[in-house]
C-alpha cells in the first residue's frame, strides 16, 4: 500500500502570505507572491493629516487640495489670501473707528500749523451715545468750554468733520462754540475771530438760526460763520479727528493716482480741500 505524501513543489507555507513592514518607507507595503502595492498620492496626503483635523491641519490640507486640484490654484489662492488680509484689516479698523474709510489725507493749509498739508489723519465716527473704541469719550468739546484742560492738535477744542449745505465735500475744522437757537453768540465770541464785526447785527448767522456749532480753521483767522457758512448742526457732524501721521497723506494720494482710485475730498473752508 502506497502512502500519499505532499508534493513540495505545489504546497505553500502558511507564512508566505503575510504583512511585513517596509523599513524604507513611511507606510506599509503588502507583499504577496511577487506583487507590491504602492500607496496613492491622495492616501499619502490623508495619512499625513489624520482625523480629526485641527485648525492648522485643516487649513494646510484645504490649501494643498485647492492648489493641486484647481487650475491656476496657486495664483488664485495667493490672490484670495491678499483679499482676505485686506478685508480683515478693514474689518478691524471699522470696529475700532466706526468708519469704512477712517484715514484722511489733508490737502490744504487751513488747519496749519497743527494739521499740515500732506498729513494723514485718523478719524472716528461721531456717535456720542455709542462711541467706537478709538473715539474716547466721543463728545465734542468746543474751544470756549475746553479751556486748558482739553487740547486737540495743539489747541483747545475738538477738531470735527462735518457736512455743509452747498458744499459737495465734508469740511475738517475746529469746533469753537456750541450755540442754541436764538443765541447772540457774537457777544461771547473771540473778537480776534470776528473779522472786525462788533455786534450780532453785523453777522448774518447771528442770532443763531438753530442749535449747533461755530467753527473755524486754525489758519483762517476768523469764524466760518462770519462769512457765508451756516451754523453747523449736530446731525451734520460725521467724525472726530483723533490722530495724524505727518506727510503720510502724500503717499496715500500717490497710490490713489497710480491705481485710479477716486478721491473723496474734504473742503477746508476758504483755502482748499482735505481729501478722504
Amino acid at each position: 500500500m502506497t502512502e500519499d505524501t505532499p508534493d513540495s513543489s505545489t504546497s505553500q507555507s502558511p507564512l508566505e502570505n503575510q504583512v511585513e513592514p517596509d523599513e524604507n518607507t513611511d507606510t506599509n507595503r503588502i507583499e504577496t507572491t511577487g506583487e507590491t502595492t504602492e500607496p496613492s498620492n491622495e492616501d499619502s496626503v490623508a495619512a499625513s493629516h489624520p482625523e480629526p483635523y485641527g485648525i492648522i491641519g485643516t487649513y494646510r490640507y484645504g490649501r494643498y487640495m485647492f492648489i493641486t486640484q484647481v487650475p491656476f490654484g496657486h495664483l488664485i489662492w495667493d490672490v484670495f489670501r491678499v483679499i482676505a488680509g485686506v478685508l480683515l484689516v478693514a474689518g478691524i479698523l471699522f470696529a475700532l473707528t466706526g468708519m469704512t474709510t477712517p484715514f484722511v489725507s489733508v490737502m490744504s493749509g487751513s488747519m496749519e500749523p497743527n494739521i499740515n498739508t500732506g498729513d494723514l489723519v485718523l478719524v472716528t465716527e461721531y456717535d456720542p451715545e455709542n462711541p467706537p473704541p478709538l473715539a474716547g469719550h466721543g463728545e465734542i468739546i468746543p474751544v470756549d468750554e475746553a479751556g486748558d484742560d482739553y487740547t486737540s492738535f495743539g489747541n483747545p477744542g475738538t477738531v470735527i468733520v462735518y457736512e455743509q449745505a452747498g458744499e459737495d465735500m465734508p469740511i475738517l475744522h475746529r469746533a469753537h462754540m456750541e450755540v442754541e437757537q436764538g443765541d447772540d453768540w457774537v457777544a461771547d465770541a473771540d473778537p480776534d475771530l470776528l473779522a472786525g464785526a462788533s455786534s450780532c447785527d453785523e453777522v448774518t448767522t447771528c442770532p443763531a438760526p438753530h442749535d449747533g456749532y461755530i467753527t473755524a480753521g486754525d489758519a483762517n483767522g476768523q469764524y466760518d460763520q462770519v462769512g457765508n457758512a451756516p451754523v453747523v448742526e449736530e446731525d451734520n457732524v460725521i467724525a472726530i479727528v483723533q490722530y495724524r501721521v505727518p506727510f503720510a497723506g502724500w503717499l496715500r494720494n500717490m497710490v490713489e493716482q497710480l491705481f485710479f482710485i477716486t478721491t473723496i475730498a474734504f473742503a477746508a473752508s476758504n483755502h482748499g480741500k482735505n481729501s478722504w
